[in-house]
């Protein structure tokens, strides 16, 4: 899918920027992350949000690393501006990812839209695209009591929505040569073999 977006930027003379190797691309450097004594590779947020994209076209793939729901204590100021002014700075941004509930969710406010995208036969790639609004969700099991509340009153929550838009198919194949499927971050150590055959519990039998 990314690919066929790189495409369609440069038709409108966009440059697009992507952490992942795709065609006609420019690089997001990644950084060293350390969290809960884990290290590991991922987007430098901080050059992300100290450098001017207006018009350009940023992909971010495996969003819910760079995202997650479970940090939203880590949500900063930097993060908030970035987001509230994306349409200001006509910066069109891509985030994909596996678990869309893993995602934080003031990333899913800012969404204009949805794309779920699964399989189909072939070589295509069905999308179901949805426009995403902030809207009130009435909880029906609740009542307002009380003589100077008006009748049907209840208690409401400001949550994501969704409205469906269309649905498409897409040739995937044609894009293969425009990206590295199996791309990593960096390598690790291959294991020290130690056979169980040279354990005593075998060398007695």
């Amino acid at each position: 899918m990314f690919a066929l977006i790189v495409e369609a930027a440069k038709k409108e003379g966009l440059d697009v920027f992507c952490q992942l190797p795709y065609k006609d691309c420019y690089q997001i450097p990644l950084t060293y992350i350390t969290k809960k004594g884990y290290t590991y590779l991922d987007i430098d947020k901080q050059w992300l949000y100290s450098h001017d994209f207006n018009h350009c076209v940023l992909l971010i793939d495996e969003a819910k690393t760079v995202w997650p729901a479970r940090g939203y204590a880590d949500w900063t100021m930097q993060d908030e501006q970035f987001f509230n002014f994306l349409r200001k700075n006509d910066i069109h941004l891509f985030a994909a990812t596996q678990a869309y509930d893993g995602l934080d969710l003031n990333v899913k406010r800012a969404a204009d839209e949805v794309w779920y995208l699964t399989q189909f036969f072939w070589h295509f790639t069905h999308i179901e695209s949805s426009h995403t609004t902030l809207c009130k969700v009435a909880d029906k099991q609740t009542e307002v009591q009380g003589r100077m509340f008006k009748k049907g009153m209840r208690k409401v929550a400001w949550d994501v929505c969704e409205v469906p838009l269309k649905n498409f198919l897409f040739w995937r194949k044609s894009y293969y040569g425009s990206f590295i499927s199996n791309f990593v971050f960096g390598e690790k150590p291959k294991p020290q073999l130690e056979s169980w055959n040279d354990t005593p519990v075998f060398k007695s039998l």
